[in-house]
């Protein structure tokens, strides 16, 4: 079982995501400003020096020039990284709106493999405030591949508390089902899906891509 699917932190058990329990869940609609801000930085990066090396989703250096690890520095699991690589966990809804406003349009498409997408992550999280929370990494300036990646998510289920690892069948219909309600696009099935012990915050379903 993989250990940093499970936030670090445990996310406060407001009245609103008490009231959010097992209700419906939410899809977002993405606005057409999408990437406006991230875009603007990504441009007068390249227009004070059009010689900066290039990177998967903009001139190296872009992810520190739009501000995120700032925004996500309050969500950084202590212990969990090496260099330019950092694990952040429980990303709620807050947070995850002020990503999405930083991000650049072409680095909402990243993807950890065949997992929905970071833009879907996002909004999913957005939609759900108090019932869905994310966890992920950073990828610093010293690799090619510098991005934000998120490759989990829990959902708060009070009908997950005390429930043993689904079977594989069970599992694709739990995954089906946040599938459609999230609108998590033709991602692949997660490789793990398992009741979180709510002890260190809320029952719920770990959703894992390796």
């Amino acid at each position: 079982m993989a250990t940093t699917s499970i936030p670090a932190r445990p996310p406060a058990k407001s009245k609103l995501g008490a009231r959010l329990q097992d209700s419906d869940l939410f899809a977002l609609s993405t606005p057409e400003f999408l990437g406006e801000e991230g875009d603007k930085n990504l441009l007068e990066m390249l227009e004070e020096d059009p010689d900066l090396p290039s990177g998967l989703y903009g001139p190296l250096g872009w992810l520190a020039e739009t501000k995120i690890p700032e925004i996500l520095k309050n969500y950084v699991a202590t212990g969990q990284g090496i260099g330019d690589y950092q694990r952040f966990h429980g990303l709620d809804a807050e947070g995850a709106r002020k990503v999405l406003a930083a991000l650049p349009r072409v680095a909402l498409a990243d993807r950890q493999n065949e997992a929905p997408t970071l833009l879907a992550f996002l909004n999913a999280c957005i939609a759900n405030p108090g019932r869905v929370y994310l966890s992920g990494y950073l990828i610093g300036s010293s690799r090619w591949d510098e991005r934000v990646s998120v490759d989990t998510m829990f959902i708060v289920e009070n009908s997950a508390e005390g429930v043993p690892e689904p079977s594989a069948q069970r599992a694709r219909e739990i995954w089906h089902a946040y599938q459609s309600k999230l609108a998590l696009g033709q991602a692949c099935a997660p490789d793990e899906l398992y009741s979180a012990d709510p002890k260190w915050a809320s029952a719920g379903w770990c959703l894992w891509w390796d």
